[in-house]
């Protein structure tokens, strides 16, 4: 069997880096360095930094650095763990367009329950597009939970969540597709994972999360 070729055995030469990067374990993930390289998209062409990290098949990584120069079409977006959505709608409904002028803002723990409504919990100016921990879930009743809400004036559509075969996920997560101009989409997602478990479940959230986001990126390019 061949193994998979990597960045390094294509001649990716790597700096050291003073990043400090941690998993959701709490556990620091190694670094081999990091590079600058030519990324290109939609026509534009950046000098952008790739972390590549000791893990193997040594993975790169991208993060929020990337979305600015390249012009990802969305002015500020943002994500939030707001541990109970309710108690603090009052601050979002204030702040979310005034204060910071938010495009999407994606929520984790919403601690929402589906009888509640949307009309109840909504917030003027942006679609809201709710996943709750359904009520036959083996997890605790009343926490987790997630959400998307999306600027009013930007076109946008709530995705079926992909379903991967992966068994026993405990994974949470909503997908929304935006569409920022006539040939531009982004894809928007939502995820939580309860915090405190085993590794095998830790595991099995995480095939899950990766089964998904390759369905995603395959059909909705």
């Amino acid at each position: 069997m061949t193994p998979t070729p990597t960045l390094i055995d294509f001649g990716l030469k790597l700096r050291p880096s003073q990043l400090v990067l941690t998993s959701f374990t709490g556990q620091q993930i190694p670094l081999a360095g990091e590079a600058d390289v030519s990324v290109e998209l939609r026509g534009q062409q950046k000098m952008l930094r790739l972390v590549v990290s000791k893990l193997p098949p040594h993975k790169p990584l991208m993060g929020r650095e990337w979305i600015g120069p390249l012009q990802m079409g969305l002015k500020s977006p943002a994500q939030l763990n707001i541990q109970s959505y309710k108690p603090k709608l009052h601050d979002i409904r204030n702040d979310i367009h005034d204060v910071y002028g938010f495009d999407v803002l994606a929520l984790c723990e919403t601690w929402l329950a589906p009888p509640v409504p949307d009309r109840l919990v909504g917030v003027s100016g942006y679609r809201l597009f709710r996943r709750d921990r359904p009520v036959s879930s083996s997890l605790p009743r009343g926490r987790g939970g997630v959400a998307v809400l999306v600027r009013d004036s930007l076109s946008c559509e709530l995705l079926p969540t992909p379903v991967t075969g992966v068994a026993g996920s405990n994974l949470e997560i909503i997908w929304v597709l935006v569409r920022t101009s006539k040939h531009q989409t982004v894809l928007v997602a939502s995820a939580y994972r309860v915090p405190h478990n085993t590794a095998r479940q830790l595991t099995t959230d995480l095939d899950d999360l990766e089964c998904q986001l390759q369905h995603m990126t395959v059909n909705f390019p």
